[in-house]
């Protein structure tokens, strides 16, 4: 009782101690709606209505915080002296308009920016899930920027990225610089990463001429900040497994679906039962009562780990005085294999890893308050260890090898193979016994920059010099070369033991005293490819004057840049790149504004004449919700920016073509010539025969690009969005001689030159939404969606072409395939179709191939264009995310389509080359009795010399969503922290690549069948990241 009384006073007294507050929220524009005012602390809070206005309860003592998206918060301690109404002005904060967004040598605050340019921080490449490179954490995060992964494996899982359209059949990659160095992206730490800008339009990459063609990336690492040195380190470690895989048949049903296609072709090829496999066999198959002769393996199984590791370790310092500001990090990285490498007493363990190590130091010095010097030096060490083993025999042998070939290794530990086919090596044996390589990639950058403001000349006026020295090195081992075992096999159908004995065997290199274990092991030297050796020396300088300056209500600014690259690789003459760029941009009163670029460069790859070029372009802006009439109306309570821009302007592009096109080129024969009497006195003479004929008349591709965009951004910022329409055309485009199609007997090579054509068109839109909610949620989402669609104007095709077969009208990479009209169902349907060139004739339950050009045969004549190409011509993004005390969720969703990828065939072949089924295609095939609706051919039987085509049946559509990242948080910043010296501690789980719908059964990315170079090649991978990070 006396608790319950001594309560109820309590109650009252806090009660009678609170204050009722009043009043408005306003900005510089008016009345805030939905702005939150909360007591600080507590869960106690109010939103602002229509007008702007508030009540709430508080006490003395305590903190009302005022706040709202894209303003800064404002906080009031509350007193007795405390009255209403108490009206707040919330001003915007630097990262809305005013955001600075780095362009071609410069910067340029978002509004004033004409051009079309996405910007990323570097803290989102963080929320990846512990990819290991900057290409593959881009991956959703720009529109228009697409991304494609050949490849999982450690040290060349890089993505290859083109921006908007691939508009040439050569080198579609952007410029990358870093820190306005030309170099690889893939080689920095992530956590380096202060910003990347994507240039995509010609108005934004026209000062980089005739390198600006595909679009440009610019990386800006982190720089020292004024004040006490913060400490940051970060540890994660991260589990990785091979994604989606391709499902293959147990050995009992592959041959019995191999048996049905032997029955189905025995009419063509009676020889064909001899390869039948018994009733009595088939059930040894599937009841396993001898792995040894009668074996069901799982070669993936066998080849790849559940899961393997990676690891990151990172620590930075950044902070500063007057005199100096100072940026500095070290970083490794791990990346593990997921192929199960072993030691089977052969002395070693293959593998295929990658660790990196990374340093950078950015120091700012500032002598005067108008000079400043930066040297910036960084590096990045990479060591990949790889096996030797031959991608052509050792992924076959993973993904296509038939269960029921032969065991891993027989019962007396012999390994068991059957070498009379590529696809018949065993895996386990030839992954483990075929050697290991080391690459080691060294790359060292230094920069010396001087800003000088030139105030005393004219105000406004500055310039900028920069010195750059890179020195790339790449050498490879020292390697092992490892000799093979002896292996055996044993043929189920005669018991006849067959003994492989090695070269190293055979030649007697061991004899008799043949040991399994012997290798050897090679020095380090320079790798060298294709005769150029991996080493290089890059030189750069450059000076640029500045201008930027106000007048009232006018604001003007202007660049003059000149730049220099100078390149040495190994005993290669040097080569030489010269840059003149100019810049001038003028905004009236915030609402109107104009730019213009251009670019006059010069590139050696080219005869005189035609080395230099000149690239303009030009741009304006209008800012309608800057207009007087705009700012008085009701809208400008709802509508904070309302922007139109256009550009227009001429970029080029000299990437990936050879040096040297211009002059006719000469070899010495590797054959003699005897000329006068036929006697064996006649001397010996060398020919020579041309292996370049000269065009002096070769120069860059040229792109004409235009661009026209809207945007805005509504409720204080809470909801924005981008949408971009682009069109342009192409022409020069680069045609080499193996490109070109002329007759052989020209008698020579076809010589290389500019006759291309294409054009482009898309679209691109951005959303995002950002907000709070009274108690503290946090909440965001960003959509985003881009079609781009290059067509072929002109590409020189071949003599004798049919209309419907040549190049121009569709795509660049525009898939082609046989049509089919379904399954041929019965004899009468079988002897009235088209015959089909170079096969042993139809037959009941194949597809109905259709004669395109009605010549009665079917043959190359009638493949047309299918589908799309294997990239796609829509992305599209998802994320969402929220943070509340502390605890932070992002969702990034990834989707592709308008893409068409190949399947594999699903054929079988006879017991001297693989036996495979895919099972996505098993309940498709057309079987008689028990599946005559299907809709895919019989099971063919390769053996029999028939040849089937599939048609455009195996042309499947390219479709992807994917759930490409995820993260969970949790930051904590309590007090008892802060005394031990630590400003926060933030524990994450990430992942990447965790879920995938396809119309595949495996992960792909691009075109192609399990038999060519773009899956012989590793899985792609899934990966769940555990991390903490300390700053201090």
């Amino acid at each position: 009782m006396l608790f319950a009384v001594a309560l109820a006073f309590v109650s009252q007294s806090v009660f009678a101690q609170q204050m009722r507050i009043s009043g408005r929220v306003c900005d510089s524009s008016g009345p805030v709606i939905g702005a939150v005012a909360v007591v600080k602390g507590t869960m106690r809070g109010i939103s602002t209505d229509f007008d702007g206005q508030y009540v709430i309860d508080v006490a003395p003592g305590e903190i009302l915080v005022f706040s709202y998206v894209g303003l800064q918060s404002v906080e009031v301690p509350i007193d007795a002296t405390t009255k209403s109404p108490l009206n707040i002005t919330l001003q915007e904060t630097s990262t809305v308009l005013s955001d600075v967004v780095v362009v071609g040598y410069g910067k340029q605050t978002k509004q004033s920016v004409t051009g079309a340019i996405s910007q990323v921080k570097g803290d989102e490449l963080m929320k990846a899930g512990g990819v290991t490179n900057v290409s593959s954490a881009l991956t959703g995060l720009v529109p228009g920027l697409v991304t494609l992964n050949y490849s999982g494996k450690p040290g060349q899982d890089d993505a290859e990225i083109f921006i908007r359209t691939v508009s040439t059949w050569n080198d579609a990659s952007p410029l990358v610089l870093i820190d306005g160095i030309e170099r690889g992206m893939n080689d920095i730490d992530l956590g380096e990463v202060e910003n990347i800008s994507v240039l995509k339009d010609a108005s934004a990459t026209a000062v980089f001429g005739v390198r600006g063609g595909n679009g440009v990336i610019l990386i800006t690492t982190k720089r020292g900040k004024e004040g006490s040195p913060t400490f940051s380190a970060s540890a994660n470690v991260t589990l990785k497994m091979s994604s989606k895989l391709p499902k293959n048949a147990d050995s009992y049903t592959g041959l019995w679906y191999r048996n049905q296609a032997i029955e189905n072709q025995v009419s063509m090829n009676g020889d064909l039962w001899s390869e039948y496999t018994p009733t009595e066999i088939l059930r040894r198959y599937r009841d396993g009562d001898n792995p040894y002769l009668y074996p069901n393996v799982d070669w993936q199984s066998e080849m790849l780990r559940k899961h393997s590791w990676s690891q990151r370790y990172a620590l930075d310092v950044r902070g500063g005085t007057k005199f100096v500001k100072y940026y500095g990090s070290l970083a490794y990285v791990y990346d593990g294999d997921v192929l199960k490498g072993q030691d089977f007493g052969q002395g070693y363990v293959p593998k295929n890893d990658y660790k990196r190590f990374n340093f950078r130091t950015n120091l700012d010095f500032q002598p005067t308050a108008t000079t400043t010097i930066s040297v910036d030096i960084d590096g990045a060490w990479g060591i990949e260890r790889t096996t030797t083993a031959t991608p052509a025999y050792l992924w076959p042998g993973i993904y296509s090898k038939g269960p029921d070939q032969y065991p891993v290794r027989y019962e007396d530990g012999t390994f068991a193979n059957n070498e009379s086919g590529y696809a018949m090596y065993n895996p386990v044996e030839y992954f483990n016994f075929s050697g290991l390589e080391r690459h080691t990639r060294m790359d060292i950058n230094t920069s010396f920059t001087l800003n000088q403001k030139l105030d005393f000349v004219t105000k406004g006026l500055s310039f900028r010099a920069m010195a750059n020295f890179q020195n790339y090195y790449w050498s490879i081992g020292p390697n092992i070369t490892a000799s093979r075992p002896i292996t055996k096999y044993i043929d189920w159908k005669t018991g006849e033991e067959t003994i492989n004995y090695p070269s190293d065997y055979t030649n007697s290199k061991y004899g008799f005293d043949y040991v399994l274990g012997k290798y050897t092991l090679s020095t380090e030297n320079i790798w060298s490819s294709g005769g150029s050796p991996k080493m290089s020396k890059n030189l750069m300088y450059q000076a640029q004057f500045n201008y930027n300056r106000t007048f009232g209500l006018h604001k003007v600014s202007g660049l003059i840049l000149f730049k220099r690259i100078e390149n040495a690789a190994g005993s290669a003459f040097p080569s030489y790149r010269e840059e003149w760029a100019g810049r001038a941009t003028y905004d009236f009163d915030n609402r109107y504004l104009f730019e213009f670029n251009a670019a006059y460069n010069g590139s050696e790859k080219f005869a005189k004449g035609n080395k230099f070029g000149f690239f303009p372009s030009a741009a304006v802006g209008w800012i309608l919700s800057e207009e007087p009439f705009f700012r008085r109306s009701e809208l400008k309570r709802f509508v904070d920016l309302f922007k139109f821009r256009y550009s227009w302007g001429k970029v080029g592009s000299d990437s990936g073509i050879n040096r040297w096109l211009y002059m006719t080129q000469w070899s010495k024969a590797t054959s003699t010539a005897w000329l006068g009497s036929p006697s064996a006195s006649r001397p010996e003479y060398s020919g020579f025969h041309i292996t370049n004929i000269g065009n002096p008349d070769a120069k860059w591709e040229t792109a004409v690009k235009n661009d026209f965009a809207v945007e805005a951004s509504f409720f204080k910022n809470t909801l924005s969005l981008t949408f971009d329409y682009y069109w342009g055309r192409r022409y020069d485009i680069f045609m080499s001689a193996s490109q070109r199609n002329i007759p052989p007997w020209f008698g020579a090579d076809p010589v290389a030159a500019n006759i291309g054509k294409t054009k482009e068109r898309g679209w691109e839109l951005e959303m995002r939404y950002n907000n709070s909610t009274k108690f503290g949620l946090k909440y965001y989402a960003t959509a985003m969606f881009s079609h781009g669609k290059d067509e072929i104007v002109y590409m020189e095709d071949p003599e004798f072409t049919p209309a419907y077969q040549k190049k121009a009208g569709y795509q660049i990479g525009q898939q082609t395939s046989y049509l089919h009209s379904g399954v041929i169902t019965s004899w009468d349907q079988m002897y009235t179709g088209a015959a089909v060139e170079n096969t042993s004739g139809n037959n009941v339950g194949m597809l109905q191939l259709i004669d395109y050009n009605g010549d009665g045969v079917i043959d190359t004549n009638d493949i047309v264009p299918y589908g799309y190409p294997n990239r796609p011509q829509y992305t599209m993004n998802f994320t969402v995310g929220a943070e509340w005390k502390g605890i932070s969720l992002s969702v990034q969703f990834y989707g592709t389509r308008n893409c068409t990828l190949v399947r594999s065939a699903g054929e079988f072949s006879s017991p001297h080359y693989y036996t495979v089924l895919d099972t996505s295609i098993m309940g498709d095939m057309w079987l008689p009795g028990s599946q005559e609706g299907g809709t895919y051919h019989h099971p063919v039987y390769k053996g029999s010399g028939a040849s089937v085509h599939s048609g455009s049946f195996n042309m499947v559509d390219g479709t992807q969503w994917r759930i490409k990242n995820a993260e969970l948080a949790y930051t904590l910043t309590a007090e008892r922290l802060r005394k031990a010296g630590i400003t926060s501690l933030r524990f994450y789980i990430s992942g990447n690549n965790l879920w995938l719908f396809s119309h595949l059964n495996e992960d792909r990315e691009t075109g192609g069948t399990r038999t060519n170079d773009n899956v012989m090649k590793y899985p792609l991978t899934k990966r769940y990241t555990f991390g903490v990070k300390i700053e201090f």
